[in-house]
Formats: C-alpha cells, structure tokens, sequence
C-alpha cells in the first residue's frame, strides 16, 4: 500500500510538470542603449530593456547577427514562457547585456526583429572608433565586481567596489562621461610605487555625477576582465 502511494504520488508530480511547458517567444525589447567609446580592440555591448506583462516571462537568451561588411547588427530577442503555472498579473521590468565582440571601426545600424517584424526595425546606431594603442584597452581598468548607486541628493552617487590582485595598485580616477541615455565611467588604476606582490587589496570609490541625464539611465562601468557592469535606474 505504502509503494502505491509513493508511485501515485511521483506519477501526479510527473503529470504536473508535463502540463507545464516552456516555450521560448521572441519579443521586441522597448530600448536599447548604444555607448560612445567603444573602439575596435573593445568587446562592444549592447544593453536592451524591456518590460514583461506579467511573471510567466522570464529573461532567454539573444540570438545577434553582425555584418561586418554591411556594418548591420540584427537583434532577435527571446523570452522563456511558462504555460499551465499560476501568474501574477503584474509589470516586470528586464535588462541584459548582449556581447557584440571585437568589430572593425565604423557606424553600425541596429534592427530589431520579432514576429511581427521579419526584415527588421532600426533602432539605433553604434559607433565604433579605431583603435589608437595595441593593448586591449586605452587604459589599465580596476577589477570592479560590484556598483551601487544612491540617488537620494541632489546628483547621483555611484560606488565601485572590487578587489585588487596585487597590493601595488591605487585608483587613479574615475572618468565619467555622461550620454544622452548613459553615464559611462572608467576606473582608471595605477601602481603605487611600492613592491608587488599578490596579497588581494579590497578597494571602494565613490565618484558623484553632475548633470546626470533624467528618466531610465543606464550605468556603465568599465572592467579589467573586460565584461562591463550595467545597471539601469529611473532618475
């Protein structure tokens, strides 16, 4: 008897997870940010944002084109639905970075496409400048895991915080560029003038952001791993 109830009981969990599928949509993202900056020896990013219809969605994966001929970047967006779950009937807003790789320098249009738009609609451009040394980046960045942005004065303040692998290094500055859409900020390290060696050295920067552009602002922080940390907020 007791076995019975342990096959019914896996039988109706089976049954339940086959009532409920998951299919992956394409959808239109609301906005993209498009960065200044970004030149042909950079991994390029696009950062797209958007706003589900309720709590079923959930972020998938971005299946990119980029024609390096034509300088055209194709964007089809994906979305995970759950079919047969119960819903919460609310707005719930997504972002995510989509990696570009290392593009040749010029102007590139971006299209966006989804069912209802097979040959694409353009949603922006994104200029990428050439290169003007042969490192990978113009210049030596902190490795910054973690942004937080306080925005309860009068200019936002933005925090970098990370860890530095060698005890020989400082920040230098925090370059701030502020876009139409974007604040973009490089933390620029230098060596300290003392011996290296590899005893980690936590760091933490604030920076305050005069002039900062109102509405949904992306925050873009350069790295040294060379993955940028993108945060958006309502200012």
């Amino acid at each position: 008897m007791k076995s019975l109830v342990i096959f019914l009981t896996v039988f109706l969990l089976q049954m339940h997870v086959k009532a409920a599928p998951v299919d992956v949509l394409d959808i239109a993202p609301q906005h993209i940010f498009t960065l200044n900056g970004f030149d042909s020896n950079d991994n390029a990013q696009l950062v797209l944002t958007g706003i589900f219809p309720n709590t079923c969605y959930k972020v998938s994966e971005t299946k990119v084109r980029v024609d390096k001929v034509n300088h055209r970047i194709d964007i089809n967006d994906k979305a995970f639905h759950y079919n047969g779950t119960i819903c919460m009937m609310m707005l719930v807003n997504y972002s995510k970075s989509v990696n570009l790789g290392v593009l040749s320098p010029g102007l590139y249009d971006i299209y966006v496409h989804d069912k209802t738009q097979e040959t694409g609609k353009k949603a922006g451009s994104l200029n990428i400048a050439k290169a003007t040394v042969m490192a990978p980046d113009d210049f030596l960045y902190a490795p910054v895991d973690d942004i937080v942005v306080d925005t309860s004065g009068a200019n936002p303040v933005v925090t970098l915080s990370g860890i530095f692998a060698q005890s020989c290094l400082r920040m230098k500055t925090v370059r701030v560029t502020v876009e139409t859409d974007a604040i973009v900020l490089q933390p620029i390290v230098e060596e300290d003038g003392s011996v290296c060696t590899t005893n980690e050295k936590k760091f933490v920067e604030s920076v305050t952001i005069e002039n900062a552009p109102k509405g949904r602002v992306l925050f873009h922080v350069r790295s040294l791993n060379g993955q940028s940390i993108n945060k958006i907020l309502n200012l």
